[in-house]
């Protein structure tokens, strides 16, 4: 009993905390107008089937205060499809009411994770993925849960007291078998939430492989190892689904339980002739709807329950809402002739990782430099490049940096679903001349004919093909005030002519170069340093050149 009445006062704890995270207003009136509807669907159905059992039977008999409106209804039989439509219009506002209070949430919390991965940064792609898209809906299922439970409550008693009240002795029968469910459905309880726990855990799996096979899609894909990186993602999706079926089948059955027991207790009741002749339609008829809300109501608690288990991630999540290490990466504004970037025993592993991905790790960038960076994939370049630019904070050491000006081009550049003006000037505080921007994407061939010379020329990453995308992302870049440029893949599907064209436009700048790269002969002619990174043992060693 102290552990049930513990479970209750954490799952308050949790609604508590969950009501103020999400921040969607007007929540407690809401959920009290879908219990004021559940109890005017409840009194609606008690009503309706006293109404027709009257009606079949031929006679009515009622101590019940409202039974003035049973008489109404049977002595008005028109009115009768109008107490049906109300009732499923009590329904229909209900299920409204949750739904947009679902949304709500589900908005506010996305809002929430995106504006928390922004501000904290150490979080992988597939973890930001399953905070804002799988997490996110679990924790707003927990309101509806939470609802329906209280709905299941408010039917439950309802019904209830309505049999007590009609017939005291039959009803114990009911009450010995509300009695006989607890056990049961404790033992169900348990096996969901251990379930539920594994789908958790085996979900984030799936996004991790996803994350893994997209962004190595080209190097799967030429290397000829398609068919088996998809049979081994098969798997996982079937491990996961197979998990998720067992706690579907835990939960659904919690439900069914009631209702099934409801009909074997009146399946036994009609053998005693004594018992048969107490009973009466409209008995029978809301007992049927008293277990059929247990079962909601019983469903409803198990998947509470169950959900605490991703309230406890979001919780742990929230609590660690302050930037982490935002110290050990400095901007200093005296210019130093030593370095531009200089990294001090730096270590670093991304949020929820074991393993740390570069440890007690020192590199020195000058000013004017060209450096690249090489390795396989999965090695860290990436990620070095966010250490660079304080997109990432490292857990030890020291990063400093003497500018804060700091431009990006990825393998697949960010482009605008807007006018081409729009894309080339992203990001920029100050006004560019049209004419210097055409002058920099004609000499960078991104168009063949001359009518699309047009800055106000509608586009999107489904109008361009990659390797336009990369050209406007390097005269975004050379438009604006940088100081540094960080490359990620960022000239792999260039030509070498337009390769040559952009370091022509890159060395005017004279502006500090970071580039990762798979293809390193492809700038031999015009690096000036390489680091070379190596796996051994989950440890990242870096060899410099």
């Amino acid at each position: 009993m102290r552990q049930n009445i513990t479970k209750l006062n954490n799952m308050l704890k949790d609604i508590i905390f969950i009501s103020r995270a999400t921040n969607t207003k007007n929540k407690k009136f809401r959920i009290s107008t879908v219990v004021i509807f559940a109890n005017l669907t409840a009194a609606s159905d008690i009503g309706i089937i006293l109404i027709f059992s009257s009606i079949i039977t031929g006679s009515f008999q009622s101590d019940n205060p409202l039974s003035f409106l049973v008489q109404f209804f049977i002595d008005n039989k028109l009115f009768i499809p109008l107490l049906v439509i109300i009732r499923f219009i009590f329904v229909f506002i209900n299920s409204i009411i949750m739904k947009k209070l679902e949304f709500e949430i589900i908005e506010n919390l996305r809002t929430y994770f995106l504006k928390e991965i922004f501000k904290r940064s150490n979080y992988s792609i597939s973890d930001a993925y399953f905070y804002i898209n799988s997490l996110t809906g679990h924790i707003s299922f927990f309101y509806s849960a939470f609802t329906s439970a209280l709905n299941g409550i408010v039917q439950f008693f309802a019904y209830s007291a309505y049999l007590l009240l009609a017939d005291p002795a039959t009803s114990l029968f009911f009450v010995g078998g509300i009695v006989i469910l607890y056990y049961p459905l404790k033992i169900i309880t348990k096996s969901t939430r251990k379930f539920t726990n594994e789908v958790y855990w085996q979900s984030w799996s799936v996004f991790n492989e996803i994350e893994k096979l997209i962004e190595n899609i080209y190097l799967i894909k030429v290397l000829k190892k398609d068919r088996d990186e998809i049979s081994n993602f098969d798997t996982i999706q079937k491990k996961l689904n197979q998990i998720d079926l067992k706690k579907t089948i835990y939960n659904s059955v919690s439900g069914f339980i009631p209702t099934f027991l409801t009909m074997f207790v009146l399946g036994i009741l009609v053998n005693f002739p004594r018992l048969v002749t107490s009973l009466t339609l409209d008995f029978i008829g809301v007992t049927l709807r008293l277990f059929q809300a247990l079962g909601n109501m019983s469903k409803s608690f198990n998947s509470l329950l169950n959900s605490q288990i991703h309230i406890q991630k979001f919780i742990e999540f929230s609590n660690n809402s302050i930037p982490h290490n935002t110290d050990n990466y400095k901007y200093i504004k005296e210019p130093n002739p030593s370095f531009v970037i200089k990294a001090e025993n730096i270590s670093f592993k991304y949020a929820n990782a074991d393993i740390e991905l570069f440890s007690n790790l020192n590199i020195t960038i000058r000013e004017g430099t060209h450096t690249v960076i090489t390795g396989p994939n999965g090695s860290g370049k990436s990620t070095l490049l966010g250490l660079f630019s304080g997109i990432h904070f490292p857990n030890k050491g020291l990063i400093q940096s003497t500018t804060n000006n700091f431009g990006y081009i990825g393998a697949t550049p960010f482009i605008l679903k807007a006018t081409l003006r729009e894309n080339l000037t992203y990001g920029l505080k100050r006004q560019v001349d049209d004419e210097y921007l055409l002058t920099k994407i004609k000499y960078l061939e991104l168009f063949k004919e001359e009518i699309n010379y047009d800055l106000n020329k509608e586009i999107s990453n489904k109008t361009l093909s990659s390797g336009q995308m990369q050209k406007i992302a390097f005269v975004r870049a050379l438009v604006s005030d940088m100081n540094i440029l960080l490359l990620d893949e960022s000239t792999a599907n260039l030509d070498k002519s337009s390769q040559e064209k952009i370091f022509i436009l890159l060395k005017d700048r004279n502006i500090t170069i970071i580039n990762s790269t798979h293809e390193p002969e492809n700038f031999k002619s015009i690096a000036t340093n390489f680091i070379q990174i190596s796996i051994k043992d989950d440890l990242r060693i870096l060899r410099f050149s």
